[in-house]
């Protein structure tokens, strides 16, 4: 995750396709998947951050570093 810090007891994995994650979902009580769109990576790239929540009990964000914000731009 380069070198952002946060506070937080959570694991983050990369899985190669959809099988995989349902095999990770399978290990946990519950899964839910996120997927964005070109809009939604475009707000990213714009500095907004995207945020969720889980059964209103765990909130989750996600943001681009300024170096990923700026490739994006170029992409889209």
């Amino acid at each position: 995750m380069g070198n952002f810090y946060m506070k937080s007891e959570f694991q983050i994995e990369w899985f190669k396709n959809i099988e995989e994650v349902e095999e990770f979902h399978d290990d946990y009580f519950g899964g839910e998947m996120v997927s964005l769109s070109l809009a939604d990576l475009r707000h990213l790239a714009d500095g907004k951050f995207l945020a969720w929540h889980v059964k209103g009990e765990y909130s989750e964000s996600l943001c681009l570093d300024e170096n990923a914000k700026e490739a994006l731009k170029k992409l889209l």
